[in-house]
């Protein structure tokens, strides 16, 4: 009986070798195809993310715009200015509402600047009847200003500080330091934005002192009268003669008040510039308060701002 044995084939080293080069190829060719398709892919990722941020940045800036004109703002001005002058502050500020002090405005500035008033305010142009030689009465008149405009839920106060042919402009730029309203003027045809000095904050105890004096003593009085009628809150272990001595000493002996010895008793004199701030007590009592509720409208725009981002 014959076996038939069966002798195992193998293939050829050049054959080996072909199917090799050949696999190789292959799969350094998918592999390529698969990088630039990759890479592709990548690039128009890159590409969408980039228009996408372009897209957002657009839609940041336009949601900007749309929260600036909701700002209303209001505008303070004397009225012994030219048409000029007046003409060139609406052009900067564009106020939603504008109050003039001193004369009757209808009477001072012409027809074509008063249509025009009321065409870019809808008619909400009033007028506060005042002294302009008068500083304090002209920052009375700003504080009913901004008390009528409050109703109307005004975000800006623009005040017009620019020089006039009274004392008004000095008045408006002071209240601007007290209040943080923003000071506007005219030089040569224009109107610019007056950087403001903030005033140098005292304590309320401080004020509280000065208006005491002010209102109650007329200015001068002893240390034990004026320690009895003020309320500086009390601290533990010091007596009220101690508490108001003390806050006289060191915010207001020299610049705010005088200090005198008559017959053994402590007097204490009001100055013109504690009488000034005495009589302002209720601005630097409004700033202070306020300062905390504008933060807070700051932190609300820009969290809806960022919210809207994500």
């Amino acid at each position: 009986m014959a076996f038939l044995i069966e002798t195992p084939y193998y293939p050829s080293s050049t054959f080996v070798h072909f199917l090799f080069i050949n696999s190789f190829l292959c799969f350094n060719s998918i592999k390529k195809y698969f990088y630039a398709r990759k890479k592709k892919t990548f690039a128009k990722v890159l590409l969408r993310n980039k228009r996408k941020k372009q897209r957002h940045k657009v839609y940041i800036d336009h949601q900007r715009k749309f929260y600036d004109t909701m700002r209303r703002s209001l505008l303070v001005s004397a009225t012994d200015y030219d048409d000029s002058t007046i003409e060139a502050i609406l052009k900067l500020v564009k106020p939603d509402l504008i109050c003039f002090i001193g004369d009757d405005f209808r009477r001072t500035f012409g027809n074509d600047l008063i249509e025009k008033m009321n065409w870019m305010t809808g008619g909400n142009v009033v007028w506060i009847d005042s002294d302009l030689a008068d500083v304090h009465a002209v920052m009375d008149a700003v504080d009913e200003a901004v008390g009528r405009a409050s109703a109307e839920e005004v975000d800006e106060v623009y005040v017009n500080v620019t020089p006039g042919r009274s004392l008004a402009s000095i008045a408006l730029y002071t209240k601007a330091c007290l209040r943080g309203f923003v000071a506007v003027a005219e030089v040569d045809g224009r109107a610019i934005r007056v950087p403001i000095v903030p005033y140098n904050s005292l304590p309320w105890q401080a004020l509280e002192i000065l208006r005491v004096l002010h209102e109650d003593f007329d200015g001068r009085a002893s240390l034990a009268d004026l320690s009895g009628r003020v309320n500086l809150g009390g601290e533990e272990g010091r007596s009220k003669i101690a508490l108001t001595d003390y806050y006289i000493n060191k915010y207001l002996k020299g610049k705010y008040v005088s200090v005198e010895l008559v017959e053994k008793k402590l007097y204490v004199n009001i100055t013109e510039v504690g009488e000034s701030i005495a009589r302002r007590y209720s601005d630097f009592m409004s700033y202070e308060e306020r300062m905390p509720l504008k933060k807070k409208m700051k932190k609300k725009i820009v969290e809806k701002i960022v919210g809207d981002k994500s």
